[in-house]
């Protein structure tokens, strides 16, 4: 359960947040533009937005008649005035599906990244999407100016003035109930905006070494800035539980869960305010030096996203040290390039990722010349592969192994008898996953069968052994894999029906199929047998010591970005980086792939805030404090990251513990 729990907890976050803000931007420190996607992404999105669309109707359907009936019941009004109503709600609730589709369409766009998940996660954005209708800038039938004049049309005057009156005593209720925690809400936001602003503004004292009391002033500023976009929020706050139905009101005020995020019109307003504060309150020779910080921070950020590029493509085409020392300027100069989705001015988002997919579009812009000059013909090839894939799964080379063969399947129990249709299914579901897997794995023994080849200087008929030990490891592999994933496939769906087997099967998770087995081909005997008999003692030291360099430099790159990340929620003087820097570096070699264990989601833990921050839980509380000044690790403890942080590290720790063991 603990693992299920840590797998699904970044899904859920990022949903919980935009069902929280239906139509709403992310937090942030300044409106965001437009998000533009790849045609596949373009093409899902609508998609999704269609069929949602149709679902919203039926809901708003549902939605009027009830209203209708509430009308009836309080005024009497006749058979035929409820059906002169019920034309009304259908072309008020046409009227404003356009709305609501821009408004959830803009949400989504906000987190591109998550469309690569399975199709997971989008399925439950539009089904969020449908029934959370309280929250988000765009009008509902009850609300269109069609329904209000529908009313007044088919009321009588002394019907409609009954109504008004109901309507009235129901406002005035809702209010009172809802007082206490409409307000938490809105000090709630308003409160992470003014924490978010305050880092903003570590950030701008760091640079400029402002007094003590010009400081208080830039602290201040974020409240005021804070408090004006609030203005917005509380005015509407009212509305967003008067759109609730009457036992959908009670069951949130009997949770207490009721979350409010601010929208794009108190985004502006926040921002406008802290723009014009800042400019008071600054020299023009102070905004000339921050303006010098940002574009210094900008520089120093493309060249660690520079690193996690080469770092992400060096597990799916296997450089050398020289080649990777070779393409950083390269890299380097597309990551520059694509600088609006790879390094965005404000990092401000309560969920902030890098979509691994705009790496690799920023990789597919190196030209033939300057790649043919530095890999070989099967590099540039696997190079173009990879960043004009979709739907990106790693591949390790030198990765951890475990043992894999017939002693690695789980016991499984005796099958109990089936009808022949969920046989079936059980069946064709099982061999498509298991076709997606082989491939996967042929691709990993493969890569690794020609980096040892190239590394050992094989000639063609030695690699053509290698490679062949390679797609034996896979079938090795495939079938320990298949054993427990079919045992957990059957675990979780044992109580399915002829009726419902194909759609329980096409809803399981995608974590259902991770780790089930390692990818790895260093201990599987065919793969030890042919190393042996292929490469020298001198090309197999040349070839592991190549592994070892990757893996370093991939533990580096990771470091560097979350380090990176820490520096602009927290400033770091160039001292503090420094001594921060190595044990970031120790916890990433320690615990990254126990970190990685928790996650299935297609973008790295490492470049997700939520999840990327957790090699700071293990690094002792007094080493941290001996390197952060009182008011750094203070923002740090109250964070959410360092929350987050701390909900995964538990099983982090069991993680380990097991790898530990089982390595010995």
């Amino acid at each position: 359960m603990n693992s299920f729990r840590a797998r699904a907890r970044p899904a859920l976050i990022a949903l919980a947040l935009l069902i929280a803000n239906a139509g709403a931007l992310p937090a942030a420190d300044a409106p965001k533009p437009k998000v533009t996607l790849s045609p596949e992404k373009e093409a899902r999105l609508a998609e999704a937005l269609k069929k949602a669309g149709e679902s919203k109707r039926k809901f708003w359907t549902e939605r009027m008649k009830r209203e209708i009936e509430r009308v009836t019941k309080a005024t009497g009004l006749d058979a035929n005035g409820g059906n002169a109503l019920e034309d009304a709600a259908g072309q008020a609730t046409d009227a404003c599906l356009g709305g609501w589709s821009t408004a959830v369409g803009e949400s989504w766009r906000q987190y591109a990244g998550m469309l690569d998940d399975d199709g997971l996660v989008l399925d439950q954005l539009a089904d969020q999407s449908v029934q959370a209708d309280w929250s988000g800038d765009y009008l509902r039938p009850f609300e269109h100016a069609l329904w209000e004049g529908a009313l007044r049309r088919t009321l009588s005057a002394d019907q409609f003035a009954a109504w008004e009156k109901i309507e009235k005593a129901r406002r005035e209720a809702v209010a009172k109930e809802t007082a206490e925690l409409l307000k938490a809400a809105v000090d709630r936001a308003c409160d992470e905006q003014r924490r978010l602003l305050i880092a903003k503004g570590a950030a701008i004292k760091s640079s400029l070494a402002l007094s003590k009391e010009r400081a208080a002033k830039l602290d201040e500023l974020a409240t005021t800035a804070t408090a004006t976009a609030g203005d917005g929020l509380r005015s509407r706050a009212g509305v967003m539980f008067l759109r609730l139905e009457d036992d959908q009101r009670k069951a949130m005020l009997k949770s207490r869960q009721f979350y409010l995020g601010l929208e794009v019109k108190d985004l502006e307003v926040q921002h406008a305010t802290w723009t014009e504060g800042l400019a008071a309150l600054l020299s023009p020779e102070e905004k000339k030096q921050l303006e010098t910080a940002t574009e210094r921070y900008k520089t120093k950020r493309v060249a660690v996203i520079a690193r996690v590029l080469i770092a992400e493509l060096d597990d799916r085409i296997a450089f050398n040290a020289s080649q990777r020392e070779r393409l950083q300027p390269i890299a380097e100069r597309l990551v520059k390039d694509d600088q609006p989705a790879l390094i965005p001015d404000n990092a401000m988002e309560r969920i902030y990722r890098i979509d691994p997919q705009v790496l690799f579009t920023a990789g597919a812009k190196a030209t033939a010349v300057e790649m043919e000059a530095i890999l070989d013909a099967r590099q540039w090839q696997r190079w173009q592969e990879a960043c004009l894939a979709k739907n990106q799964r790693r591949v390790r080379v030198g990765s951890a192994v475990k043992k894999s063969g017939p002693g690695a399947a789980l016991p499984k129990a005796a099958p109990v008898p089936e009808p022949e249709e969920v046989e079936n299914a059980f069946s064709d579901y099982l061999h498509e996953k298991a076709s997606g897997e082989r491939q996967r794995l042929l691709a990993i023994h493969l890569l690794k069968a020609e980096d040892a080849a190239r590394v050992a200087g094989l000639a063609p008929d030695a690699a053509g052994r290698l490679a062949t030990a390679a797609r034996g490891v896979t079938e090795v592999a495939l079938a320990a894999w298949a054993a427990t994933t079919e045992s957990s496939v059957r675990s979780q769906a044992r109580d399915v029906t002829p009726q419902n087997v194909r759609q329980r099967l096409a809803a399981m998770e995608s974590y259902t199929f991770s780790s089930r087995s390692s990818g790895g081909t260093a201990t599987a005997p065919i793969w030890e047998k042919a190393m042996k008999a292929e490469l020298t003692e001198a090309g197999r030291a040349a070839w592991e010591k190549e592994l070892a360099a990757r893996i370093a430099y991939r533990d580096s790159a990771i470091a560097a970005v979350i380090m990176s990340e820490f520096d602009r929620k927290i400033p770091l003087e160039a001292e503090e980086w420094t001594k921060l820097e190595p044990l970031i570096a120790r916890a990433v070699k320690d615990y990254a792939p126990d970190i990685a264990m928790m996650f299935s989601s297609t973008t790295p833990w490492y470049l997700q805030s939520y999840s990327m921050f957790i090699p700071f839980a293990a690094v002792p509380e007094k080493e941290l404090k001996g390197i952060l000044k009182k008011d750094q690790w203070d923002r740090w403890v109250t964070s959410e990251e360092n929350g987050n942080t701390a909900n995964y590290w538990e099983n982090v720790q069991r993680y380990h513990t097991q790898r530990v063991k089982e390595k010995k």
